[in-house]
C-alpha cells in the first residue's frame, strides 16, 4: 500500500510542475527579469538576474509575500517551484530572440524551513532541476546542501560532436 500512496504523491508532485501559475513579466532589462502573480499562499515575486558586470553569472531567487522562507501547503512548494522554473524558461527564450548570449552559470538557491527536517523541499527542487534543465540546455553542476539553505549550480550543457568518417 506504501508504494502505491508514494506513486500518487509522486504523480501530484509532477502534476504541479506542469502547471506553472500564470505570470506577469514586470522587468525586463538586459540584466534582470522580475515576474510576479498570486499564489494559495500568496504574492510570488520570481527575480532573475546578473549578479556580474559581463552577465555571465545569473542567479534566481524567489519570495512570498516579502518572505523567502515559506510555508505552503502540500503540493503548493513544487507548483511554486515549477513556477519560478517557468519563468527561467521565459527569460532564456526572451534572450535567445533578442541574441543575448545566455548564461554560462545559472545559481538556484531556497532558504530552507526549520520543519523540513527530511529535505522534502531540496529533493522537490533537484527533481525540478533534473527534469527541466537539459530543455534548457543547462545540465546540473553541483548542488550544495547547508543547514539554512539549498544551492543548486546549473552550466550549459557542452556538446561535443564527432563525425565519423565512412
Amino acid at each position: 500500500m506504501k508504494r502505491f500512496l508514494e506513486w500518487i504523491e509522486i504523480s501530484q508532485l509532477e502534476e504541479s510542475f506542469d502547471s506553472p501559475y500564470p505570470l506577469k513579466n514586470t522587468i525586463k532589462s538586459l540584466s534582470a527579469y522580475k515576474y510576479e502573480t498570486q499564489t494559495k499562499a500568496g504574492r510570488l515575486e520570481i527575480d532573475f538576474f546578473a549578479v556580474d558586470i559581463a552577465l555571465k553569472n545569473w542567479e534566481v531567487s524567489f519570495e512570498i509575500n516579502g518572505k523567502v522562507t515559506v510555508n505552503t501547503q502540500a503540493g503548493e512548494a513544487s507548483r511554486i517551484i515549477g513556477t519560478a522554473i517557468h519563468a527561467i524558461g521565459l527569460s532564456l527564450d526572451d534572450m535567445e530572440k533578442n541574441n543575448i548570449k545566455k548564461p554560462q552559470k545559472v545559481v538556484i538557491s531556497a532558504m530552507k524551513s526549520e520543519k523540513d527536517t527530511e529535505n522534502k523541499r531540496h529533493n522537490i527542487y533537484t527533481r525540478l532541476v533534473q527534469r527541466y534543465a537539459k530543455k534548457f540546455g543547462y545540465q546540473q553542476k553541483s548542488v550544495k546542501i547547508t543547514n539554512y539553505y539549498d544551492e543548486i549550480i546549473l552550466e550549459p550543457i557542452n556538446e561535443t560532436f564527432v563525425l565519423k568518417k565512412n
